[in-house]
């Protein structure tokens, strides 16, 4: 992030506005950021309201969930995010919160279910997020305008993206840019080979923290192995008619 763009990112934190103002006007051109951009809650306030909340976020390969009823889970900032796929194959983005008493329904990092069941009191949901049951309420309730939330989900040649915002940008310019990048590489014939925990119990690997990913050839010994971060979003489309091709590493 350059200095000289710091003034984008104002919150309507009055509080938070000043400490921005403050930090920018610290800078100076041709350095680097201060420290304190790196650790200043004001900071990391406004880059989630501005950024993350507003951009596209790359949330996974589709490789994760091949099957109907496979889902990963995300979390950008508190907001915890569910990605499944349902029994016609299509690739659904939910906020994981019970729509009865905002209990998660999914506490696993990834998985595969028939159904998506709070812990809390029962609430069944299909993979579509719709409401299937509710066991104790009044058999007159309007199940339909109980289903999970669903986020903006967008995929392109086997990569997930999904956004937070309610009204997200259009994601047509970023597609136009990754398409021809990402075709070549064969994420959509693509199939996980191994997970990988960097920072778990030592020997393990059934975490999914990072993935390595297998694409290309048939035969596993000319595949392509690709090292995927997954323990978050790590990256993002904020302005989606810009230069983001980093979005693919």
């Amino acid at each position: 992030m350059r200095a000289e763009h710091i003034g984008v990112l104002l919150t309507t934190n009055e509080d938070d506005r000043g400490s921005i103002t403050a930090l920018t006007a610290s800078c100076k051109p041709g350095w680097s950021l201060p420290g304190r951009f790196y650790a200043d809650p004001a900071i990391y306030r406004a880059d989630l309201e501005q950024v993350w909340r507003k951009g596209w976020l790359f949330a996974g390969h589709t490789c994760e969930i091949p099957r109907p009823g496979d889902f990963f889970t995300l979390s950008v900032d508190t907001d915890s995010v569910i990605v499944i796929r349902d029994e016609d194959g299509a690739i659904h983005g939910l906020h994981n919160v019970c729509r009865h008493h905002g209990s998660l329904i999914c506490t696993e990092a990834a998985g595969r279910a028939k159904r998506l069941v709070c812990p809390y009191h029962q609430w069944s949901y299909g993979l579509g997020g719709e409401l299937i049951s509710c066991r104790g309420m009044h058999e007159d309730l309007d199940k339909a305008q109980f289903s999970l939330k669903q986020l903006s989900l967008q995929e392109v040649e086997g990569l997930i993206y999904i956004s937070l915002a309610k009204e997200p940008l259009p994601f047509e310019p970023a597609r136009e840019l990754i398409s021809p990048l990402a075709r070549p590489q064969g994420f959509t014939q693509a199939r996980v080979a191994k997970a990988v925990d960097y920072l778990g119990v030592e020997g393990s690997d059934q975490t999914i923290d990072s993935l390595a990913v297998s694409a290309g050839a048939e035969d596993d010994a000319d595949r392509e192995r690709i090292l995927v971060n997954r323990s978050t979003p790590s990256c993002f489309l904020p302005d989606i008619a810009a230069n983001c091709l980093a979005c693919l590493l």
